[in-house]
């Protein structure tokens, strides 16, 4: 535990200029993990995972960095790019030292208010997801058995990297401390007084490895589907089953879905072993569910990137940045487009904002959204395509920019020029308009 007194973590002094002290000291005390991100991306690209990320062992923090979080920065075995892992705070992609310094402090600050005020629920959920488990060990003797259970069973619900801790896991679900049952719901404790004496439980792995967890569940199917996320590159996906008393099960979590059993020892589990060979169609439903979790495993990689860099314009995250970045664009949009020779429109059929209609005598029109411009045919719909950026200038990372947007009388003259030089070729193909 990091200490015992009621001001604050042990080591803490009233004054400001302790608090990375003790944030150094809170840190050091807690082992290193692997994020849902690295997990998932490790996953995508095939690559086992060690126990540990190392720490600083290829690429040198920036400077001005803060110290602590220096000790946390390195190069991402997978996507190759800076990345912070700290209990407190996780960064992926370019480094904008002053915001990660001032977001660091504010998050270091609310962990110590948290503390003082013995709110052990923010305590513990303002730290990143791979460390709240830690978190959970340095004030569960605090707690009340109720707060306790309850809340380990919400960190455990919410992990994704149970692999990672399991001995610390088996250690706190096997506390003697009363109410046990207080780890489930209402609903979950009912459902759970439905099994029988003797459950039949099954386990999703990859074949040859890790097939003795505490995480199970009733559902084969689920446990299936388990087996096929977690299969990467050449790995074989496995399911495992066998029966688990009743009084041998810690809790039986229904809230996500899964049907889950979690024991404290997997030992608990008897008659184990793997399903026979999969048919044909069972290896033809993983490959499936592969393909999808890559696809999905890299949508999650670019939204974090994407997330780094909505925080380095001092945004929460990418969704808040996009949100307020359109309305700011719709304004501008609406007030540039509003006059000319076409017609500034709103309807949700083509565009989920502002557009700008030009037409053209021919009976060909076009819809302008800032960058680029749809071609209609008024029978047909779109059938091409104008883009006004310059390839040399923009870029995802460097989109163009409102003042570059085309005036209404431009737009006017691409879709005019468009319609002399294409129109008898899309005639022929499409039928005169």
């Amino acid at each position: 535990m990091y200490g015992d007194d009621d001001d604050g973590i042990s080591g803490r002094m009233s004054s400001a200029n302790t608090n990375m002290e003790r944030i150094s000291n809170l840190s050091s005390k807690k082992p290193r993990r692997w994020s849902d991100t690295d997990i998932s991306a490790a996953k995508a690209a095939g690559v086992e995972l060690p126990n540990n990320p190392r720490i600083s062992g290829s690429m040198a923090a920036p400077d001005g960095l803060n110290d602590e979080l220096a000790d946390y920065y390195d190069e991402d075995e997978v996507l190759g790019i800076p990345v912070i892992r700290h209990p407190l705070m996780y960064w992926v992609g370019p480094a904008d030292v002053n915001l990660i310094n001032n977001m660091f402090e504010r998050k270091a600050a609310a962990v110590d208010d948290a503390y003082k005020n013995k709110n052990w629920n923010s305590y513990i959920y303002l730290h990143e997801r791979p460390y709240r488990l830690d978190a959970f060990m340095d004030v569960a003797d605090k707690m009340t058995d109720d707060e306790y259970w309850e809340t380990l069973g919400s960190i455990w619900v919410d992990s994704e990297n149970i692999w990672q801790s399991r001995d610390v896991w088996s250690e706190m679900l096997e506390s003697d401390r009363p109410n046990r049952n207080k780890i489930m719901t209402a609903d979950e404790i009912a459902d759970f007084d439905k099994l029988p004496d003797e459950i039949t439980v099954y386990r999703g792995h990859i074949k040859g490895k890790n097939e003795d967890g505490l995480s199970w569940t009733t559902s084969e199917e689920k446990a299936r589907w388990f087996a096929n996320r977690l299969a990467a590159g050449d790995d074989e996906p496995d399911v495992a089953s066998g029966t688990v008393k009743k009084s041998d099960v810690v809790a039986y979590f229904t809230r996500r879905g899964e049907s889950e059993i979690v024991v404290s020892n997997p030992d608990s589990i008897s008659g184990r072993m793997g399903n026979e060979e999969p048919t044909e169609e069972q290896r033809k439903a993983a490959a499936r569910i592969k393909r999808a979790v890559a696809i999905e495993r890299g949508e999650a990689i670019a939204e974090s990137m994407l997330d780094a860099m909505a925080k380095m314009d001092g945004f929460q995250d990418w969704e808040h940045y996009s949100l307020s970045k359109r309305n700011q664009d719709e304004l501008i949009f609406a007030e540039k487009y509003s006059g000319g020779p076409g017609k500034l429109e709103l309807n949700p059929d083509i565009t989920d904002g502002f557009h700008y209609r030009v037409d053209n005598p021919s009976g060909y029109y076009g819809i302008h959204r800032g960058a680029g411009m749809d071609i209609y045919h008024p029978r047909e719909g779109a059938v091409d395509f104008i883009s006004f950026t310059d390839m040399n200038k923009h870029s995802l990372l460097t989109p163009m920019t409102p003042d570059e947007w085309p005036s209404p009388q431009q737009v006017q003259d691409e879709l005019d020029e468009w319609v002399k030089t294409y129109r008898e070729d899309y005639d022929r193909n499409y039928g005169k308009p």
